[in-house]
């Protein structure tokens, strides 16, 4: 693998790869649909998902403000707005969260280009924070199992575009909170592993967005903005 000055033919993300994977396992009747929405970067009209996503992502404003500015709360609550709509936390979760994230580089971009069965494809993303040897992404989730984040495809993605980039990290760790409590999971990279699974992913990807290629009204997944 290296990287390469062409335009590529395909542009995925993390979170995209994460989705097929989800599509192929699932049993809905909807999943078809709901996979091509994905793609096409539909707008979320479901009031329950907005509202997850939404407090997901107060929750990262207000640890990334506290990353950045060293600041911490001294209050029982914090609030942020998102989309005109106030989310309230406890202070302690979000402190906590802030002390462990403390000396990160907050949202920081990555890509690379690898190459699948002779065609270049772009991976990029924002890794949520990234410390010293170690990339790690914030979860929030209304109930958590352990190895809930095993097989996401943040933990391969990123470290291989990092490498690519010249950087090298030894960890991948998912922070999660369910706004009560705060877990880990640390998982050990293996760049030769990420990159075989990421090939595999991708090849698998490209041979369905060919086959549903009418259905696709998101042109940037196929290199062309």
């Amino acid at each position: 693998m290296k990287m390469q000055n062409n335009q590529p033919q395909y542009k995925f993300y993390a979170t995209l790869l994460d989705a097929f994977r989800w599509y192929r396992a699932s049993e809905s009747e909807n999943a078809l649909q709901e996979f091509i929405d994905k793609i096409n970067r539909v707008e979320i009209v479901d009031e329950k998902a907005l509202e997850r996503m939404n407090k997901g992502t107060a929750l990262n404003n207000l640890v990334d403000n506290q990353v950045k500015n060293h600041v911490f709360c001294e209050a029982d609550k914090i609030s942020s707005i998102v989309d005109n709509t106030e989310f309230t936390f406890d202070a302690k979760i979000v402190n906590e969260l802030g002390d462990r994230l403390e000396l990160s580089i907050p949202q920081h971009y990555i890509e690379c280009t690898i190459k699948i069965n002779g065609v270049e494809v772009l991976l990029y993303g924002y890794i949520d924070y990234l410390q010293l040897n170690r990339c790690i992404d914030l979860k929030t989730t209304s109930k958590y199992e352990l190895g809930k984040y095993k097989d996401n495809m943040q933990m391969h993605l990123y470290p291989v575009a990092l490498k690519e980039n010249g950087i090298d990290v030894d960890e991948f760790e998912f922070i999660v909170t369910d706004f009560k409590d705060v877990y880990s999971e640390v998982y050990p990279i293996n760049i030769d592993n990420s990159l075989g699974i990421l090939n595999n992913e991708c090849a698998l990807l490209i041979e369905f967005l060919e086959l549903k290629k009418d259905l696709i009204t998101n042109k940037k997944i196929f290199g062309l903005e």
